[in-house]
């Protein structure tokens, strides 16, 4: 990939805006109503020509050698998307006129700009990131041409810094979008290998220089934690099939969803969607058995020849009896549901033509509700949900019509009856919804919903739901001045009876939190509350470079402040050291995700081959060797089970799958296994209890049986 056809897709865009310009102008003087809005789309198409203008210049002259080719192919989608829409707007303005014109703008116009003006604001800030990293690589070049000024990069180390720290902020803000959009999983390598990019300016191991005694001090700290930033919403897998196409229409998602442009990262904890490999090895019966220490073997057998692990179909969440795996099916067939204990497959909806196509569309937002799967939540456009009883087979549609947008945030089983809903509504806020069956003699559905107050204020972030603390908790500002947000939510939404009036939330309350050991390079992961404190996890990032677009160097911390004066109670720390002993340096923490009920926290961890190796020609970015997940408590970081994944031979994509229940106390292990009676493959499944769980649940039941 050459820089020709960027500085092609540059002048191509420039054009175009330029045609839009005029055409915005006279739309204006024609729809008095449309000026504030298409002045501030008129003026973010004006910023993204400016960006696109130092972009063609630096190509021009050949500065983007530093970038890959991967990189530089991404920035031209980027590109050739912004014409798209700009394209699209222009036509849609052109076609908008005669008497109706302000009613047509009040009811369509007005939603589609804003969503074309969220979508163009962060192709805007992700190109701008790419002229800020070619500039600096550039003076980074020319100081390595210059020895005696080679130890004055100072401020090149600062640049980047702040370049990486927008990095990760934008790459929170665009993974928080559904996985099954092309578009946003572009934008997600994109930020992924610019980092490394960006990382790889001012790797100290690249060249020698003279650092101060506190770069030392920083550095040190990097080569023994190997912090680099982490991914929190989705994974390197997570990649669809289609090819991007970038062009709205008036029955798309926006391809920027509410949840990136409030900068809100989904804290929803459902197994991710993964491409698997075409190719399996032909038994890993032995390495996907657990050492378990922490789990208790449930079951184990030979899965029906119908239920494959492929590209598009594939297993993708666990009830939380562990009961009940949901398996997704290609296109538009029906996803089905597999009874661990009967055997047994059945749809997980059963819906008209109409529901099914929608439905389809929306495919990975399919959600379980309660605890045995049998309510199940799917879309079936951009603000309309629907449940479906798998019991009595009853739906309930709500539709939010005033929201542009609408994603889930998180759920909270309560029990086979009831689960909680947390939605995040596109610069609207959030809505706390509970979904029950009605009471007895009745065969139908009760869905009640309240707006969280003022939760549309501020831009939130990592908004968790609590059953624990009947709360729900959301911060706002960043890693290094961090305001917690807290709203009491009533007893009667968690109680698993029929409720007649639902009492009102109250405002809520907020608290700066006293951070007192603030390190540099650090990233908001996620929280969970207990009663009286709430607990940030954090990633450490450091400066060295990333060997994998999916892996990056981190250590893990936990810090608990009281969620009423904000002050900060204690502080744990976990790094690969705790691991890999020696090797700390060459390993990595990779997706770390917290349970439904916040107690457990599950990563996972790989190495590299040693420094020495890296510069040989047989080293690859591929070349991980160790892959194992670890699951940690929360409070204190304490290894609760690790245990070893197998890999494709070119480690990039597992082969045995783990499957976690919501609150990690339930596993389901698949993997390819040949069965003795017919030679042939089939897929394996082992469940996993968590011990501990189990002892609670035999203490409990001892004590009833007591009473």
């Amino acid at each position: 990939m050459d820089g020709l056809s960027i500085v092609t897709a540059c002048f191509a865009f420039i054009e175009i805006a330029d045609k839009t310009f005029t055409v915005i102008s006279d739309f204006v003087r024609d729809c008095k109503d449309a000026r504030n809005d298409l002045a501030a789309l008129n003026q973010e198409l004006l910023s993204l020509k400016r960006t696109l203008n130092l972009l063609k210049d630096l190509v021009t002259d050949g500065n983007e050698s530093d970038l890959t080719n991967n990189t530089k192919r991404d920035i031209r989608d980027i590109i050739q998307n912004s014409l798209g829409i700009a394209s699209t707007l222009e036509n849609e303005l052109r076609g908008q006129q005669g008497r109706l014109l302000a009613v047509h703008w009040a009811t369509r116009g007005k939603r589609k700009v804003a969503t074309y003006q969220v979508i163009l604001e962060t192709n805007r800030r992700a190109l701008s990131l790419a002229v800020e990293t070619i500039t600096l690589a550039t003076a980074k070049n020319i100081k390595q041409d210059t020895t005696e000024i080679l130890d004055d990069t100072a401020h090149i180390r600062g640049g980047i810094t702040n370049i990486i720290s927008r990095i990760q902020t934008l790459e929170a803000i665009v993974t928080s979008q559904e996985t099954g959009d092309p578009h946003t999983f572009m934008l997600t390598r994109y930020l992924n290998d610019l980092s490394s990019v960006a990382g790889s300016v001012c790797d100290p191991l690249s060249r020698p220089t003279s650092p101060t005694p506190s770069e030392k001090s920083e550095r040190s700290n990097d080569s023994s934690a190997s912090a680099v930033s982490h991914n929190t919403d989705v994974e390197e897998s997570s990649q669809p099939g289609s090819t991007p196409s970038g062009l709205p229409t008036d029955k798309d998602v926006p391809l920027v969803s509410e949840s990136e442009a409030s900068g809100e990262t989904s804290t929803y904890l459902a197994n991710d969607p993964i491409v698997l490999p075409d190719s399996f090895p032909a038994s890993v019966t032995e390495a996907c058995s657990l050492e378990n220490y922490a789990f208790q073997l449930r079951q184990s057998r030979f899965l029906s020849k119908h239920l494959q692990i492929e590209q598009e179909t594939y297993p993708t969440g666990l009830s939380s009896d562990g009961s009940k795996l949901v398996w997704l099916q290609p296109g538009k067939k029906h996803d089905v549901i597999y009874d661990t204990e009967s055997k047994r497959m059945s749809n997980v909806i059963s819906m008209g033509t109409v529901d099914r196509f929608r439905q389809s569309i929306h495919k990975t937002e399919m959600r379980v509700l309660n605890t045995d799967a049998s309510l199940i939540l799917f879309k079936t456009s951009k603000s309309c949900w629907k449940v479906y009883d798998r019991v009595t087979g009853k739906t309930i549609k709500q539709d939010f019509f005033n929201s542009l947008a609408t994603w889930t945030q998180q759920i909270v089983p309560l029990s086979k009856d009831c689960g909680l809903l947390l939605l995040g509504h596109y610069r609207k806020g959030y809505t706390l919804n509970r979904i029950r069956r009605s009471s007895q003699g009745e065969k139908g559905l009760a869905w009640n919903y309240k707006v969280l107050p003022s939760s549309g204020d501020s831009i939130l972030h990592h908004v968790t739901l609590s059953a624990d603390s009947q709360n729900v908790t959301g911060l706002s500002g960043d890693a290094r001045q961090l305001v917690a947000w807290t709203w009491d939510i009533p007893s009667e939404w968690f109680a698993d009876e029929h409720i007649v009036v639902f009492p009102y939330i109250g405002s809520p309350v907020t608290v700066d939190l006293h951070q007192e050991d603030l390190k540099n390079h650090e990233r908001t992961l996620g929280l969970t509350s207990t009663r009286g404190t709430v607990i940030i996890i954090k990633g450490g990032v450091g400066t060295r470079t990333s060997y994998h677009a999916g892996f990056r160097n981190t250590d893990l911390s936990a810090t608990t402040f009281n969620i009423d004066s904000g002050a900060e109670i204690s502080s744990h720390y976990f790094s690969v050291s705790r691991i890999h002993g020696d090797d700390n340096k060459d390993s990595f923490f990779k997706d770390a995700r917290i349970s439904a009920d916040g107690k457990l926290l599950r990563t996972r961890i790989a190495r590299t081959p040693g420094i020495g190796k890296r510069s040989t020609s047989e080293f690859k970015r591929q070349a991980w060797i160790g892959v194992e997940t670890v699951i940690l408590r929360v409070e204190g970081l304490e290894v609760v089970h690790r245990f070893k994944e197998v890999w494709n031979a070119n480690f990039t994509e597992p082969v045995t799958l783990s499957i976690f229940a919501p609150k990690f106390d339930v596993l389901a292990r698949l993997a390819w296994k040949i069965r003795g009676e017919d030679k042939k493959q089939r897929v394996w499944l082992e469940v996993y209890d968590l011990k501990e769980t189990l002892e609670k649940d035999e203490a409990a039941s001892k004590i009833e049986s007591v009473a």
